[in-house]
């Protein structure tokens, strides 16, 4: 639980990157002609990928939460982690589905 808790760590702190991205240009257009499609680095790619799988992991991790704790078990997980994990998913659910549809 431990181990999971940290990749939606991981994937979080990808979401809030990804969020400053798209106030950033991280796009490069190829030069010689305009009607081709933007690119964008390898690094941006993986970063706006780990941030839409941000979501779903975040919900997996709070379900097996809630159940360990109806089950009274040890999860081990800092309480840092724990509710920074928590608090990020009603931010995630309020961007990726009210926000970003503007």
């Amino acid at each position: 639980m431990r181990f999971f808790s940290k990749i939606v760590t991981f994937c979080n702190i990808a979401f809030i990157i990804s969020a400053v991205l798209r106030i950033v240009d991280y796009t490069s257009a190829v030069k010689a002609n305009p009607n081709t499609v933007q690119q964008t680095n390898i690094f941006v790619g993986t970063i706006l990928i780990l941030s839409a799988f941000a979501v779903i992991l975040n919900v997996i991790f709070i379900i097996v939460l809630i159940i360990f704790r109806l089950k009274k078990k040890e999860t081990g997980i800092s309480t840092l982690l724990l509710i920074s994990n928590v608090m990020m998913l009603p931010l995630q659910i309020i961007y990726f589905f009210f926000i970003k549809s503007k």
